[in-house]
């Protein structure tokens, strides 16, 4: 049931949605139920939510415009979300606006059928993380109805906001973005709504808009890379027949900790004890990626759905070898130089040794905690091959290790933009003329300098739009109009014969000042 309401919402590739789409009267709860994925069709109520974007003339648009497209917990999301509500005709009414949230929603699906899971959402209104909130009403808060509506204000509105990623779990764990092939994908969107209703016939509909980013863990740098306490060891012995006996050759291999970043060296500390007749003539370090998928059953049994039934997946696996790296005895070195021979020089027989080799993290490299529909892991794996000479039976030894990788963003994540004292919320009319602001004018560098109090945030309401005040702003100054014609009179003799624009007086007045 969820998953197609979610898939309705999201629209085709292209983000189009389809002509007349609905979704169910109580979208407000339909985010929090997106676990609940359920295969089979599900039932349209009898009195849908109709959708603005499915509109031919939708009464009101959203837009969002980020700072930036990457994400990290204990960051803040900032940009602006800009509203647009048309101008009606004369034979309707004004619309009624109400509960307007942005959204941060990060979600996996298989792109071949419409089974979605979120992992991680985070819902906030937008009243909480703006100042500019009320600005695309045109009533007060009193005159709202029961349910909270109220008149829309006409005109173009860019609201500025401010949305703090938090570093607990409470709204689950981001993951990161990851390539999966296989037809699993999975997003992060940011998506702002808001809530609509008619005073003629008392019908909801839903304004939404969302736009893509990615969303990363936040990690700590220092417990990922401190050692573990019991470091990493994987162990394997072979029985070599010889001369009616049989000799042993042990391998085992160690990592210091069980976390690496991608674009890391992993080095990994090994020992071979070869107590054989053959020699240890190569070893190769592989890093193997394992994808599992799991696809839900659509099958029912006897009324019930696999959701009641042990097996209620078909798991697919794929196993790739993603990085390798080998190390050959004698291998043979630059020209020009004291020795030909590498500095591995193998395991002879009867001989134990132990040495460090490394093997180099891709890019790319993610490792995916399972939450429903996907997982993805890695291990390293080293193998040993010994033989009694350059043309006898070769024999392989090999242990693995399950590893962590993790992205360096999650430690040293982009610049945070957030806050800017220079991005305000405005409001254009139907002629694109600007209405008003909802910041603060910009100051003087000497009235900064004896300013007590910092400017405000983004979730602060500045008290200009508590006590406004009849100003002309400039590019640097606010002066009261009484003052501004007071001052060009004594300056400009001329004034009341010559028409000047007041932008070029005001910076008369600051020159000569």
């Amino acid at each position: 049931m969820a998953a197609a309401e979610l898939e309705c919402l999201l629209g085709n590739a292209n983000g189009k949605l389809k002509i007349g789409a609905t979704v169910q009267p109580y979208h407000r709860d339909l985010l929090s139920r997106l676990e609940t994925d359920d295969p089979t069709s599900p039932r349209r109520p009898a009195n849908p939510t109709t959708l603005e974007r499915a509109k031919v003339r939708p009464r009101v648009e959203l837009d969002i415009q980020l700072a930036g497209d990457t994400f990290v917990q204990g960051q803040c999301i900032s940009g602006h979300l800009v509203v647009h509500v048309r101008s009606h005709r004369r034979a309707d009414t004004q619309v009624l606006l109400a509960n307007n949230t942005l959204r941060v929603i990060g979600f996996e699906y298989l792109t071949d059928s419409p089974t979605f899971h979120v992992f991680y959402h985070l819902s906030q209104r937008f009243d909480d993380i703006s100042y500019a909130g009320e600005q695309i009403f045109s009533e007060s808060p009193d005159y709202s109805d029961e349910e909270g509506y109220r008149e829309a204000k006409e005109g173009l509105h860019v609201l500025p906001f401010e949305m703090g990623l938090p570093m607990d779990s409470r709204f689950g764990k981001p993951k990161g973005v990851i390539d999966v092939p296989g037809g699993v994908a999975m997003r992060y969107i940011i998506m702002a709504s808001i809530d609509i209703k008619d005073p003629d016939t008392n019908r909801l509909s839903l304004a939404h808009f969302y736009r893509q980013c990615s969303i990363w863990p936040g990690l700590s740098l220092r417990e990922l890379l401190a050692p573990s306490t019991r470091p990493l060891v994987s162990t394997a012995v072979f029985s070599v027949p010889q001369g009616g006996s049989y000799s042993k050759l042990r391998l085992a291999a160690r990592v210091p900790r069980p976390s690496y970043f991608t674009g890391q060296s992993c080095y990994v500390h090994v020992q071979i004890a070869n107590n054989t007749q053959r020699t240890v003539r190569s070893l190769c370090m592989t890093l193997v990626r394992t994808t599992t998928i799991y696809r839900p059953r659509s099958t029912n049994h006897g009324g019930k759905t696999d959701e009641y039934i042990a097996n209620k997946y078909t798991v697919k696996t794929v196993i790739e070898d993603i990085s390798e790296s080998r190390l050959v005895m004698a291998e043979r070195t630059t020209r020009r130089a004291a020795s030909s021979r590498g500095w591995w020089t193998g395991v002879n027989p009867d001989e134990k040794t132990a040495f460090t080799h490394r093997i180099l993290v891709p890019p790319d490299a993610i490792s995916v905690a399972r939450s429903k529909l996907l997982a993805v892991d890695h291990a390293i794996r080293v193998t040993i091959y010994a033989s009694a000479g350059m043309l006898g039976p070769t024999t392989h030894l090999s242990v693995t290790l399950p590893i962590r990788i993790v992205s360096m963003l999650s430690v040293d994540p982009p610049t945070s933009v957030a806050g800017p004292g220079d991005m305000i919320g405005a409001t254009y009319n139907r002629d694109g003329g600007l209405n008003g602001s909802s910041g603060e004018p910009r100051l003087h560098r000497s009235e900064l300098e004896n300013r007590t109090d910092p400017p405000p945030t983004y979730r602060t309401r500045p008290p200009s739009l508590e006590q406004p005040q009849n100003t002309i702003v400039s590019s640097r100054y606010a002066y009261p109009e009484h003052r501004f014609i007071h001052c060009a009179k004594h300056i400009f003799p001329f004034y009341d014969n010559v028409k000047l624009k007041s932008t070029r007086i005001v910076g008369a007045i600051a020159i000569l000042q």
